[in-house]
């Protein structure tokens, strides 16, 4: 296994935990967060984190089409409990599904750079409390596309909660920002 990543069975299912660290003094080792959804698939490639609620990002799973899980603060102390994986609607190989993540007060978005011959897309998921889930809404694309866009290969968003989407293989690879 990779440093700082460790590999394990757990009843015959691979799979990955990655180590929670905190900063006093020097990084130390405080909890893990572990999945036996998936197996050592990049999972930990991107995070986003929003008050109980970590997405973790694991792009390479399932053939490249990317997963998403879901993790919610639980009652014990550093400890987080699976609830929900998310994926793409229509998921075929290579979408990279979670190559990008942003969370904020229930709403998530997750980057799919590969969806549509690499046009890309953004899922567009909410929390809902009565099933206490995460539930998909809409796709974003780009407003024009050829193809090889990368749209939703990252995200940032800005003081007044605008959100500004990466697409770096627009215009033969000069990139954009919508």
């Amino acid at each position: 296994a990779e440093d700082g990543i460790r590999d394990y069975k757990v009843t015959g299912v691979q799979t990955c935990a990655l180590p929670i660290c905190a900063e006093d003094g020097s990084w130390s080792m405080t909890g893990h967060v572990g999945s036996e959804s998936i197996g050592y698939e990049m999972a930990g490639v991107t995070l986003a984190l929003d008050g109980k609620w970590m997405l973790i990002g694991a792009p390479m799973a399932a053939e490249r089409a990317g997963k998403v899980l879901a993790f919610r603060e639980s009652a014990e102390v550093e400890m987080w409990d699976e609830v929900q994986t998310l994926e793409m609607p229509f998921s075929e190989p290579n979408q990279q599904f979670g190559a990008a993540l942003y969370l904020h007060h229930g709403h998530a978005m997750i980057g799919a750079p590969g969806y549509e011959s690499r046009i890309g897309g953004v899922g567009i998921y909410h929390y809902d409390e009565d099933s206490d889930a995460f539930g998909f809404t809409l796709r974003l694309s780009p407003p024009a596309a050829s193809g090889n866009e990368s749209f939703g290969t990252a995200f940032v968003h800005d003081p007044d909660h605008n959100v500004w989407v990466g697409a770096p293989g627009t215009d033969g690879r000069n990139g954009a920002v919508h």
